[in-house]
């Protein structure tokens, strides 16, 4: 039987299995672009360009710039209610970092949009409705009965931990 791909020679990467997060910044910089976002390094370096402070109160969520133009636009950003006042406080030296990370006058002023949001939850996972309760795991334990008193005793502080 002949080999069809004999004739083809394959040219393998000298690096190997590379890390997807090589390739994430150049197909969300598509998806970044449809909300304003020509700089991609503002969401994905948040944290770096504002401080941990500020980075755990707002969210960038778009940038709009004025016709041809792509410096002195609005950076909307979403603010829990209670901490816009703080953010609008500090609004002057939150465009003097982001302006001063990209090195041009990127950002004019800021658009703070208000709405409720846990920023603890917010990078979480929400736990699905249908995982079983952790509750009724010792319903048909009679712990009681166990005569390692070690075990016994972990198993006590174990349900005591769990119904809480």
């Amino acid at each position: 039987m002949q080999n069809y791909f004999s004739n083809k020679i394959f040219k393998r990467s000298a690096k190997g299995l590379r890390p997807i997060s090589n390739y994430i910044s150049k197909v969300a910089s598509l998806t970044f672009k449809r909300r304003g976002f020509f700089h991609s390094e503002i969401v994905t370096s948040w944290k770096t360009i504002v401080g941990n402070n500020l980075y755990k109160k707002c969210i960038p969520i778009k940038i709009t710039f004025p016709p041809k133009s792509r410096s002195e636009g609005t950076l909307s950003l979403l603010v829990d209610g209670p901490i816009a006042v703080e953010i609008q406080y500090h609004q002057d030296s939150i465009i003097e970092k982001i302006n001063g990370y990209f090195g041009y006058s990127a950002i004019k002023k800021l658009q703070l949009t208000q709405l409720p949001f846990d920023e603890k939850s917010e990078r979480k996972v929400k736990k699905s409705q249908n995982e079983p309760k952790m509750g009724n795991l010792f319903e048909n334990v009679e712990i009681d009965k166990i005569e390692n008193i070690n075990l016994k005793e972990a198993l006590l502080k174990l349900r005591k931990s769990i119904e809480k």
